[in-house]
Order: structure tokens, then sequence, then C-alpha cells
């Protein structure tokens, strides 16, 4: 069934006149009743009786109106849908993110695109960077914050920050004294490190950092995420390394003091499929949040 043949039934079943079903539809009335005769053609039953001044719906026209309007309504309720999807109003948006963005980055982006969209719902899962990358070329995420990825020439990536390493420190330790902590200090300690898998990049960098001064034996403990750093330092079982962003949290029995003259820094990005933002309009739009942002930091 054409869309247009059933506005054109309803309109002459609502009106019961040719002449007036017509001028509703800004057709001719030969148009319309070609119209008319075509849907009856093409469903195999009469839909209305014709009468000299009027004509009124047959048992069959009485059957299809209630289903007719539903299709219609049905009909304009998917343009509806359709245009604001092209206009990025309405959809689903997938976004990974590592826990650190977690902490600033991540809040105000999420806020500055709630506050310039419309019925747009967010989808969030906490994923390594690895395993935002492989997402994103599978498909199964539509944009990731990660750290590190390197060249991937199926992807394109937006720089947010730099980040540093610091040391968490014990409250009332000694080396709390130095507001700025050299690596020559820490042959004594023992150091708490974030998993490679985390963000392999920053790590194999800090790793070989800590390598040429002879420290990478220092590291005895490596944990799952920041958390379990900041608990194991509070309880005195080593200094922990984690990334500059971190240092915004307040937890009780810890400090945090910048870690000096190594060079490890990490790039927080964020990555999407090449190409996707031309088609998904949401995702442009969050795309060009997040690079005024990043404009405006910088």
């Amino acid at each position: 069934m054409d869309l247009r043949h059933l506005r054109h039934f309803v309109a002459l079943a609502e009106t019961g006149n040719f002449h007036r079903a017509a001028e509703r539809c800004f057709l001719t009335q030969s148009s319309l009743s070609r119209s008319i005769q075509s849907l009856e053609s093409d469903l195999g039953i009469q839909l209305f009786r014709r009468q000299a001044k009027k004509v009124e719906l047959s048992a069959a026209g009485r059957a299809l109106y209630p289903q007719a309007l539903s299709l219609l309504e049905q009909a304009r309720r998917t343009e509806a849908l359709m245009d604001d999807l092209k206009k990025g109003r309405n959809g689903v948006l997938r976004i990974a993110f590592l826990p650190s963005t977690t902490i600033s980055i991540l809040p105000e982006l999420l806020r500055r695109f709630s506050a310039q969209t419309e019925d747009v719902s967010v989808a969030l899962q906490e994923m390594t960077t690895d395993a935002q990358r492989q997402a994103l070329l599978a498909g199964q995420i539509d944009v990731g914050l990660l750290r590190d990825l390197g060249t991937v020439p199926e992807l394109q990536q937006c720089h947010l920050s730099t980040e540093t390493w610091c040391l968490v420190l014990p409250e009332q330790h000694a080396l709390l004294r130095n507001q700025r902590i050299t690596p020559d200090i820490l042959a004594q300690e023992t150091l708490i490190v974030l998993r490679r898998e985390l963000a392999p990049g920053a790590y194999d960098r800090l790793l070989s950092q800590l390598r040429v001064r002879h420290l990478d034996t220092c590291i005895r403990m490596e944990l799952a995420d920041s958390n379990g750093i900041f608990s194991a330092v509070a309880a005195g079982l080593g200094l922990g390394l984690v990334f500059s962003s971190l240092t915004a949290l307040e937890r009780p029995g810890i400090a945090f003091r910048p870690l000096a003259d190594v060079q490890a820094e990490s790039e927080l990005h964020l990555a999407w499929r090449a190409g996707n933002e031309i088609h998904e309009p949401i995702l442009a739009q969050f795309i060009a949040i997040t690079t005024r942002w990043a404009a405006e930091r910088t």
C-alpha cells in the first residue's frame, strides 16, 4: 500500500465527499478518484459505497480506517525520528573511556554535549586503550577516550591533554619535604604502578626511564586501578606512580608530589573511526564539542 493512497483514503472517509477530500489533499477530483481506485485495486476490495451526493465507507473501509490512521501516524513518527537523527537530535552515542578521564574530562564533555542535544542517550563503557582500539575498528563503540594510541590509519584522533607522572606517598612520609621528587632518591623505595595493559605506551616509557636509572627492580606491585594504588600506599606497602590528572582526587592518608626529570609523558586523545562523523551527526556533534573544549584548554 502506498502511503499517499492511504492519506487520500482517510481524507475521503472523513469528508464523505470527493470534492472536499480533493481540496484537503491539494489534488484535482479526478486525481483523487484515481488514487482511491488504485488502492481498491491493490487491496482487491471495495472501500466505499458511492452515492449521488456522498460516499460512505463499506464494511472493508470501516475496518481499514483505524488501521490507516495508525499506519500514517507511525509513518509520521518515523519521518520525525529520521529527521531528528539527521540533525543530531536523537539516538545513542556509545562512548568508551579510561578511569582517569572520569575526574574532569569526561564529565565536562558530557555536560557540554547534553546541553546542546535533545533526546540523545549516552552509553558509557570503561575499557583499556587496546580494548577501545579493537572496539572502534569493530564498530562496537562510536568514540573512545584513550591514551597513547599511536598511529592507526583507520582511526582519527583529537588531542585532549598531556600528562606527567606523579608520586603517591603516605602522609607524614619523609620525602614530602620535597616539592619535586627526582628518581635518584627512590632507589630504596618499593614502587607500585598501574598494570601495563591499562596504558601500554605510557607504561613502557616510564619503565624505560626507570631502567636507565636502575630503578625498574623497585617495581614490586602492579595494580588494576588507581584506587588500588591509593589504598596500598595508605597502608604503607610502597610508593605509587600515577598520572598527574589523578592528583585532583582527595584521599585520606596519601599525598602527591611531581616526579621530576622523567620524560615519560602520556597523551590523552579522543578517537573515532575515520569517516564515521560524516554519516553520524551525533558523533560529529560530540567531536565538534570536544575539539572546541580542547582548543579552549590550550
